[in-house]
């Protein structure tokens, strides 16, 4: 018992070191993982931009939450991975125009469901994402935060999946990608279950918030620099 209590704080010092160095990169800009390593990198949470390959219904969970289920691919990873996404409410859930738009993430946890690799964010905690149009634009149409960063290395990644005719030739004919045009897509088949409740302990809170657990940080193995930050920078 005692050995898997190590394991478990073994693990969650693992998951904060990695969310250090997603805070961090804010200094240098945030560096984006293509899906193929983000699947790799279990436990931890990354920055990711891809292309919405599907979306289910918003539902609601055991809990006070909504959830929507969401299938992305990108040029590394053309099979697909899971987004699960929760949010108090449903209208604050990605809302998908079209197949084939392209949502940025950031700080998103990188988890497992029944031996593959899901993403997991939760609107509201440190987690936000954009959605763009996939037929060009650079101003997103829906945003999880009231403001947020657009450098060059977000044109660059947009300009990047746009291009890749290989995954979009890829995608079968299938409806838009959100319900809210009439026509709704089942949720990818990987998908945990309607009824599963948010564990808000996997999520940290917003940037912001994290003063108060300063001291726990600070238990951990994570530079004095780094934690400062994390404590005291909001970005989105």
């Amino acid at each position: 018992e005692r050995q898997e209590e190590e394991r478990e704080k073994k693990k969650k010092r693992r998951a904060m070191s990695e969310l250090a160095e997603a805070y961090a990169s804010t200094r240098q800009g945030y560096k984006y993982l293509p899906l193929v390593e983000a699947g790799n990198r279990v436990q931890t949470y990354a920055n990711i931009y891809a292309v919405v390959l599907e979306c289910s219904p918003p539902r609601e969970t055991k809990g006070s939450d909504s959830v929507v289920n969401l299938k992305l691919v990108d040029g590394s990873f053309r099979d697909g991975l899971e987004l699960i996404c929760f949010a108090p409410e449903a209208n604050d859930l990605p809302q998908v125009a079209s197949q084939g738009d392209i949502i940025r993430l950031h700080r998103v946890k990188v988890g497992e469901w029944s031996g593959r690799p899901q993403l997991v964010g939760k609107v509201g905690s440190a987690f936000s994402f954009l959605l763009f149009r996939g037929d060009g634009g650079e101003k997103p149409y829906m945003s999880s935060s009231k403001s947020h960063t657009f450098t060059d290395e977000d044109r660059k990644q947009l300009k990047l999946l746009r291009e890749d005719v290989n995954v979009m030739s890829t995608a079968p004919s299938a409806p838009p990608a959100n319900g809210n045009n009439n026509a709704s897509a089942s949720a990818p088949a990987s998908a945990a279950p309607a009824s599963d409740e948010c564990d808000d302990s996997e999520f940290p809170t917003k940037i912001s918030d994290l003063g108060a657990k300063s001291s726990s940080l600070r238990s951990s193995s994570l530079p004095c620099e780094i934690l400062c930050m994390i404590v005291y920078t909001d970005a989105t």
